[in-house]
């Protein structure tokens, strides 16, 4: 029993290098592979920020018949969790990690955008009170999220062309002339 025992914990921290290992060397985007080997606790807690993000969306997502009337209830929640759902990645990567992905010249424009949606939003709804900003602004937060989340894909910012050339197709051919 003491052999097996023994056998078990070198196959485990092989293993947990191993993904250490290749979490790294794979690239930015799977960097944190590695550290969710050596910290189930921390994966837990971002698992949690991740889910309380995900409820703040679907309380968003019940406003949306409201939308015309009063988008900043939508548009307030649907930014928080948005921002919860971002940290819980933050929490997990650390800050630094994160941040050093995020300013990648590749994923630099989706920054941008999603943090210049996510600030206009808040001010459009909270300070200038205005219904056009404020749809306006969290329809920029929301592509620039999409984006910024595809681009940690492989392939993911192609699929995203394809299905909005085939959403300005397909609204074209419903449109007037």
């Amino acid at each position: 029993a003491k052999l097996a025992q023994q056998k078990a914990s070198v196959v485990a921290g092989s293993a947990g290098e191993s993904l250490r290992s290749a979490g790294t060397s794979m690239g930015s985007g799977l960097a944190s592979f590695g550290s969710l080997a050596a910290s189930p606790a921390k994966l837990i807690q971002a698992a949690g920020i991740f889910m309380f993000g995900m409820m703040l969306l679907s309380l968003s997502f019940s406003f949306l018949p409201l939308l015309p009337i009063n988008p900043a209830k939508f548009a307030l929640l649907f930014a928080l969790g948005s921002v919860t759902m971002l940290g819980s990645v933050v929490w997990l990567k650390g800050p630094q990690s994160f941040a050093a992905v995020a300013l990648q010249r590749d994923k630099l424009p989706f920054t941008v955008s999603y943090g210049f949606g996510l600030i206009g939003t808040f001010y459009a709804t909270l300070i200038a009170r205005s219904y056009i900003f404020t749809a306006v602004f969290a329809i920029l937060q929301a592509v620039g999220l999409l984006y910024f989340l595809a681009s940690f894909i492989p392939g993911g910012r192609a699929v995203l062309n394809f299905f909005g050339r085939l959403g300005g197709r397909a609204s074209s051919m419903l449109l007037p002339r």
